[in-house]
């Protein structure tokens, strides 16, 4: 399932707007087809965009368990942005390496070097 927000119109043939061809594709992402293959018993695999997110569900409102989402790069066709990954009582998913930021724990400080430890 997934959560996005945005204007959406009724049509002939359904609802159009961005944000519905944004809901579908963010379900048909690698991560999200992912987290549903890891967990074959679940029966949700949300993903909310990413301004939905960061606007109402990190916040852990209502008992939503914000902390719990996995932030992935989604990539369909030509869309791309990022959404939050969420398999209730399963696994979401790490984050890839791209995603999770820089690994400091080998980074040398500006301390270690003003302390002669490089020069």
């Amino acid at each position: 399932m997934a959560l996005h927000e945005g204007v959406v119109y009724r049509a002939d043939h359904g609802y159009v707007g961005d944000a519905v061809v944004e809901a579908f594709r963010m379900c048909d992402a690698g991560p999200v087809r992912d987290a549903l293959r890891r967990n074959p018993a679940a029966d949700l695999v949300l993903v909310a965009a990413d301004r939905l997110y960061q606007d109402v569900l990190r916040h852990g409102h209502h008992g939503i368990p914000g902390d719990s989402f996995v932030r992935h790069l989604l990539r369909v066709k030509l869309f791309e942005a990022h959404g939050w990954v969420l398999v209730p009582g399963g696994d979401s998913g790490p984050a890839p390496a791209a995603e999770r930021g820089p690994d400091t724990s080998s980074t040398t400080s500006v301390t270690d070097m003003l302390d002669g430890d490089l020069w």
